[in-house]
């Protein structure tokens, strides 16, 4: 050994890309084996730098961190922005040489070079680092995760990121179609868009993305402002504990794939689906972070029948929700959790089977398309042909789509304040993402006002529904029973019952009444109503044990008696739930809190949304009343 290698053996080459080959600007790019360091010298164009970038030990290095400070320590030397890029990616194809030199056993290394490839759109490590977003930049060909600097907002690329057990990489190429992947000419593009996002308000967003919808669809104004508001709600959807899905009706040629085409070329990484299965659907939000996608499905049939389905949506709406899957990376059997959480549009021809989707319906809204005139097909805008009469629909919705994601990047860590409205639990759920999110800057009251009018119209016409809902006419039927005995505490049709205590067949015999129920020769415990279908003793039953929170009792003595015993401050409670009053969603100013045995309304406008037990239990047995009236 010569003195000259003896004095360069701690030195380990990085073999250089031709990229950075052709550019000439890289005089030396070597891991220095005794101070476990990168030296990089530069050439005359960055006067001859020589920077040396301390790697911590294999065992403990954050990987996408380390390469966050070289980033920055390059771009502190002037080096651009483009040639940053081609540095990190020689990096990241020599990691072995930048971890471990010859610092490392052989045991050591071969266990962490199986770390699992990992590809995702986005990445926040549940918040604890700033948000990482795929995007594909033309001029390169590559993709890279973009995050903005927290020190002066400039947006900055990493080629990977390193987690214990896995290396996590971008999903999207330029070879990407589904979803539309977020592809800009160059840096510079996206920092433009940055700053063109600054100038936006969710107000000015909102009616950019309106005006767009009008030029697609033909459909009711609540309709479209809901579609747009919930749009720009699919870049924040998992700043939020819960979401709500739009449900598409109509028959061919009613314009709901339309509809599904243009939020494919608006919202938030959309995932367009026709006649989807359920590992499609968890499949495609993975199993590392939640929201990394929105699902549009064109074409759901049978969803009644598809029980797995079924769970995944009735989970989805709400942050967290995951279903367990069997996986088998590297060949090794382990149990996933896949994440199913974000927002969904589903288009069907018919409505299914109520009783079997029930909870899919609770938690979304359902959109009646039907056939009228729009100004374009959109199928003929994203596939215009060179034709000139598309080209600047097509450019516009390109660039409202990127506009949308630059205005993600930049807001995403903003504040949603709370705020109050006049509804509760599922309803809320629902309606208050949409309204915290355009209510948080106070920049959007045209927004605001739209959004809160066209959900009232939904709520309205799903507290309809539920009014109308078997459950909700049993809930009559005992409210009404519990008055009668108030009425008439010494009728023998109570004697040797409790309070609140009522037996099979009083219960039955009112359901049947309120049910317009009529007789099925040869099945005596059962009726059939329009309505409801078949009524039967057994899920009246389940009803009132899982949903009323009943007790079964029977009587002693001869004539002994079955029945089913309830509490009477539950039934209040319940009844809340099938009341149908509130005809307007109202954002309330905060209200102190007041104990529960002495609630009334504090302000004028609390009085609007406020009902007593009492005033509730006279309306519902009233229902009844009306019914043995006729």
């Amino acid at each position: 050994m010569n003195n000259d290698t003896a004095k360069n053996s701690h030195l380990i080459q990085i073999e250089l890309s031709d990229e950075l080959n052709q550019a000439g600007i890289i005089t030396k790019l070597a891991k220095d084996t005794r101070t476990n360091s990168v030296v990089l010298s530069l050439n005359h164009i960055y006067k001859q730098k020589t920077l040396i970038f301390s790697i911590p030990p294999a065992k403990k290095i954050d990987w996408a961190a380390t390469m966050e400070k070289i980033a920055k320590s390059l771009r502190t030397n002037g080096v651009s922005p483009d040639h940053i890029l081609t540095i990190e990616d020689v990096l990241h194809s020599n990691y072995e040489k930048v971890l471990w030199g010859a610092h490392i056993s052989d045991q050591e290394y071969v266990r962490d070079k199986q770390k699992d490839p990992c590809f995702i759109r986005k990445y926040t490590a549940n918040n604890l680092s700033p948000l990482h977003e795929t995007v594909v930049f033309s001029d390169c060909g590559k993709a890279a995760f973009v995050y903005l600097d927290a020190d002066d907002g400039k947006p900055r690329t990493v080629n990977c990121i390193e987690r214990s057990g896995r290396i996590l990489y971008p999903a999207d190429d330029l070879d990407s179609q589904n979803p539309l992947p977020y592809t800009f000419t160059s840096i510079k593009e996206l920092e433009m868009y940055l700053e063109l996002a600054k100038r936006e308000t969710l107000d000015s967003l909102y009616q950019v993305v309106k005006s767009n919808l009008q030029r697609y669809i033909n459909v009711d104004e609540h309709y479209l402002v809901v579609i747009a508001s919930d749009i720009i709600l699919s870049y924040f959807q998992d700043k939020f504990a819960t979401l709500h899905y739009d449900i598409f009706v109509g028959d061919n040629g009613s314009g709901k794939n339309s509809a599904l085409l243009a939020i494919s070329r608006l919202a938030y990484r959309v995932f367009y689906l026709v006649s989807a299965s359920a590992p499609n659907y968890f499949t495609a939000y993975g199993n590392v972070e939640e929201g990394q996608v929105t699902i549009a499905e064109d074409e759901v049939g049978d969803l009644d029948k598809d029980g797995q389905k079924q769970k995944i949506l009735k989970s989805g709406y709400t942050s967290g929700g995951t279903v367990p899957k069997i996986d088998f990376p590297n060949g090794k059997l382990t149990q996933a959790p896949f994440n199913v959480y974000g927002m969904k549009w589903l288009a069907m021809e018919e409505l299914p089977d109520n009783r079997k989707t029930k909870g899919i319906f609770d938690r979304s809204f359902v959109f009646n398309f039907i056939v009228g005139h729009v100004d374009y097909n959109i199928k003929d805008v994203i596939k215009n042909a060179g034709d000139p009469k598309f080209k600047p629909l097509t450019d516009e919705l390109v660039h409202v789509h990127k506009l949308l994601f630059a205005f993600r990047l930049i807001h995403y860590n903003d504040i949603f304040q709370d705020i109050q409205i006049n509804l509760e639990n599922r309803n809320a759920e629902l309606t208050k993402p949409s309204l915290r999110l355009f209510s948080s800057r106070g920049d959007a009251p045209v927004a605001v006002e739209e959004i809160r009018l066209a959900l009232s119209k939904f709520i309205a016409e799903k507290n309809e529904l539920k009014s109308n809902s078997i459950e909700s006419k049993l809930c009559s039927t005992i409210i009404y029973r519990i008055r009668q005995r108030n009425e008439n505490p010494n009728s023998q049709d109570y004697d040797g019952l409790d309070d609140c205590a009522f037996t099979n067949e009083q219960i039955w015999t009112n359901c049947k009444l309120i049910m317009d129920g009529t007789d099925i020769i040869g099945r005596s415990e059962s009726f059939y109503s329009i309505d409801y279908g078949m009524v039967t003793h057994k899920k009246i039953s389940g009803l009132i044990q899982s949903k009323f929170k009943a007790v079964p009792f029977k009587t002693s003595g001869d004539n002994s008696k079955r029945g089913w015993r309830f509490q009477k401050d539950a039934i209040d409670r319940i009844a809340l739930q099938y009341s149908n009053e509130i005809k307007e969603i109202k954002i309330l100013s905060r209200i102190a809190a007041q104990p529960d045995n002495d609630k009334t309304a504090s302000d004028a406008s609390d009085a609007s949304h406020y009902k007593s037990p009492d005033r509730i239990f006279n309306e519902f047995s009233n229902d009844i009343q009306c019914q043995n009236t006729d």
